[in-house]
């Protein structure tokens, strides 16, 4: 056996005679987290840092240079850009997007455009409508029945009645989301709701906009 030390951790370890000779760079990881963090250099950043470093840079090559990386290959790409959308800002592939690339200043386009995944689309603008609801209200209570265990962000007007050319943070403006139970909610997008509910509702609404 050999002694080494993890090149991402510091631990010492030991491994086996035979695999210490087949190594051509004799750098080793202690475990598959260490291996993982040391091979992804997004890994390595706190949400502020890496949120700074994109904000700051002006192309993706320049971001993946302060990451770490030697260029912008599809395994650094796909690194940032899963932790852009995990963070809730904007992936910079697209050269007209400025200054800090937030998810409200994309239009629907561009989000449409640069994520893969219809899911992963929608995952990012409901993220940006929790956080919007968050920062005006924030009651965690149905508007309908009062339910307050779970609530969920439903649109007024649905995402998919929107242009490709419209922001999200019109999308996802204070006036057009409201919280609904999940139960409310899926009666909401089906038209189910009684025109009680739906009274309750604008009631609800008008009282946000008066405040």
């Amino acid at each position: 056996m050999v002694k080494v030390i993890c090149e991402n951790c510091g631990k010492e370890f030991e491994i086996e005679n035979k695999y210490y000779n087949r190594s051509k760079t004799k750098k080793f990881f202690c475990c598959k987290k260490c291996c993982a963090v040391k091979k992804n250099f997004v890994l390595k950043f706190s949400d502020e840092e890496f949120k700074s470093i994109v904000n700051s840079s002006k192309s993706l090559n320049e971001i993946c240079r302060k990451l770490g990386y030697s260029d912008a290959s599809g395994y650094s790409v796909d690194s940032i850009k899963k932790r852009c959308f995990e963070l809730g800002i904007f992936y910079p592939n697209d050269k007209k997007i400025k200054g800090k690339r937030e998810i409200k200043n994309a239009s629907k386009g561009d989000l449409l455009s640069s994520i893969k995944t219809y899911q992963g689309y929608r995952s990012a603008i409901r993220k940006d409508a929790e956080k919007t609801f968050e920062e005006f209200d924030g009651s965690h209570v149905c508007c309908v029945c009062g339910y307050d265990k779970h609530i969920e962000i439903a649109h007024i007007k649905a995402v998919c009645d929107f242009s490709n050319e419209s922001l999200v943070s019109e999308i996802n403006d204070i006036k057009n989301i409201i919280p609904l139970c999940p139960n409310h909610h899926w009666e909401f997008d089906n038209g189910a709701l009684s025109e009680e509910n739906l009274e309750k509702i604008k009631k609800y609404r008008n009282s946000e906009m008066e405040e």
